[in-house]
């Protein structure tokens, strides 16, 4: 019988075999903790529900020091609540999308990421979207949706937009 010579090859050989039977499962079961991974669902007030998939076009918003603000065409800013944690807008020729939390008054959108289209002179997207990020409350009267800003800085209304659109 011949014996293996001894080269550098054949040691590179036994040890990562000696390597590799040293990492072999041990006949001992050792308990793995496997960590339980929950998903939880944001849940909405009642009041809040009635909000989903609906789309809202702006009609005004009055500042607490200034002129109300009024797009010329309203259907060109849109709030669409898309699920209880994520709203997207229409500002002018622009498309955004981001985190929003919702109570029975509190509004609290994150910071919303956008196209970077550019707008026509005169568009009011910078205004329109400061104002979403500032909202702090919400409400409805008389069917008009109201974002307040906070330290009674000022509101924008929102009139509800004839149909709604599925994700």
């Amino acid at each position: 019988m011949r014996l293996l010579q001894r080269t550098p090859f054949t040691t590179l050989i036994a040890t990562a075999l000696l390597a590799i039977s040293a990492c072999q499962a041990s006949d001992k079961p050792e308990a793995q903790v496997k960590p339980k991974i929950q998903t939880v669902k944001p849940t909405l007030p009642e009041s809040a529900q009635a909000l989903m998939g609906r789309i809202y076009h702006w009609t005004v918003s009055y500042p607490e020091n200034g002129p109300a603000i009024r797009p010329d065409t309203p259907s060109d800013y849109t709030l669409r609540f898309a699920a209880p944690d994520r709203i997207t807008l229409q500002a002018d020729c622009n498309q955004y999308a981001g985190p929003v939390r919702l109570t029975d008054t509190v509004f609290s959108a994150g910071t919303l990421i956008g196209t970077r289209a550019l707008c026509p002179k005169g568009s009011l997207e910078g205004v329109y979207i400061r104002g979403i990020e500032e909202a702090s409350g919400w409400k409805i009267e008389n069917g008009t949706l109201i974002l307040t800003l906070p330290h009674d800085e000022g509101s924008m209304h929102f009139e509800k937009a004839e149909q709604t659109q599925a994700e």
